[in-house]
């Protein structure tokens, strides 16, 4: 991602300041902020901050009685203008994760929940059903359809 955003800038910056600088726009940190930490000018900063398109994703965000929204409606409470991208974004693959989970855990006949880590999921299910781990390449869910590729780290108790 970081070499496709340089390359389509045209911008000679090293992956360690450009992924500051571009999380540190997605948290709303101004200009002199970015300048500070990741050391870049502002005509760097301009390119990225119009290549992720900021300003005119916040004005697709919508809101219901003056409450900012998510991805899949839910309401957000406490947000500010200044780091809006931030907590849309957040909130929204947080569930995004919960909603993907769901939906796969629903494709086994046994399935014990043990934990989920942020963007991990512990279970254990039957032996028969192991294949349906094996095979398992990417998660989905029913809203946004998005597919996101998946690592399945295997526990084995022989």
């Amino acid at each position: 991602m970081y070499e496709k955003i340089k390359n389509d800038l045209n911008i000679n910056i090293d992956r360690s300041k450009l992924k500051l600088t571009i999380i540190s726009i997605l948290y709303g940190a101004g200009y002199e902020t970015v300048k500070r930490n990741a050391r870049i000018s502002s005509a760097e900063y301009k390119k990225i901050k119009d290549y992720m398109k900021i300003d005119s994703f916040v004005e697709k965000i919508k809101f219901k009685n003056d409450v900012m929204l998510n991805f899949y409606g839910r309401p957000l409470i406490g947000t500010n203008k200044q780091n809006m991208v931030n907590y849309w974004v957040q909130s929204s693959a947080a569930d995004y994760v919960y909603l993907a989970f769901k939906k796969y855990s629903n494709s086994f006949k046994t399935f014990n929940l043990h934990a989920v880590i942020h963007d991990a999921m512990l279970f254990s299910t039957l032996k028969s059903e192991y294949e349906i781990v094996l095979n398992t390449f990417s998660l989905s869910e029913p809203i946004s359809n998005f597919k996101i590729p998946v690592k399945i780290l295997k526990y084995s108790d022989n």
